[in-house]
């Protein structure tokens, strides 16, 4: 049942943090002084962010230059010794 609750958070809160993100996006587009900034590359960075925080959930792995994050595989590791099966 926790590993359920956990599923839920991680749904629930990256879209509220999407939402908020695009959000901030769509002032930016509608708010903005002109339309190099209205359309700049930190407005389509929120949109990208956005994106990214919805597809959180099925992201396996992360990497940056020479950094990996291996999200899932430390997940099944954590599952494996605590004995628990994994949601």
């Amino acid at each position: 049942m926790a590993g359920k609750d956990k599923n839920d958070l991680l749904v629930w809160g990256s879209a509220i943090l999407a939402s908020v993100v695009a959000i901030a996006g769509l002032a930016r587009v509608y708010f903005g002084s002109g339309i190099d900034q209205r359309l700049g590359t930190t407005t389509l960075t929120y949109f990208a962010v956005a994106g990214a925080l919805l597809m959180l959930r099925w992201i396996k792995s992360l990497s940056f230059g020479d950094t990996k994050f291996e999200l899932r595989d430390l997940e099944e590791r954590t599952a494996q010794a605590s004995g628990k099966p994994i949601l």
